[in-house]
């Protein structure tokens, strides 16, 4: 029977400080954001929250610098060839991702950016329920 490493989980534990700081900052970000949008945004949130928007835009450049940085590490010969297909493979993910921030939700779908609601014509799951 194997015995557990309890080194190894702790060192998979650990981060630096940095990291951890870029962690608790864009966490912080994130509940601005999603809790007070409208009134950090005024009337423009919507343009900046939804779908189409400004945060959906950059989601998909980062995504896109992702598969960048993937690709490269995939074409470095310094990393064992294991490494090199999870580099690729994860570059495809990010591709896949980029494409899906891109194409889904540019207010035809589901969201009306003009109108400022959803649409009346709503699949099942998402009519209001009327008790």
């Amino acid at each position: 029977m194997a015995t557990l490493n309890l080194a190894r989980f702790r060192r998979a534990l650990e981060c630096t400080p940095g990291a951890l700081a870029l962690v608790l900052a864009l966490t912080v970000t994130n509940l601005l954001l999603v809790n007070w949008a409208q009134p950090i945004f005024g009337r423009y949130w919507r343009h900046v929250m939804w779908e189409g928007g400004l945060v959906e835009d950059l989601t998909a450049l980062q995504f896109l610098a992702g598969a960048v940085a993937f690709l490269l590490c995939a074409a470095s010969s310094r990393y064992p060839r294991a490494h090199r297909f999870w580099f690729l493979a994860y570059a495809l993910a990010d591709l896949i991702l980029t494409g899906e921030e891109t194409n889904y939700g540019r207010g035809t779908l589901l969201l009306d950016l003009a109108a400022g609601r959803v649409p009346q014509r709503q699949p099942d799951a998402l009519a209001p329920v009327r008790g």
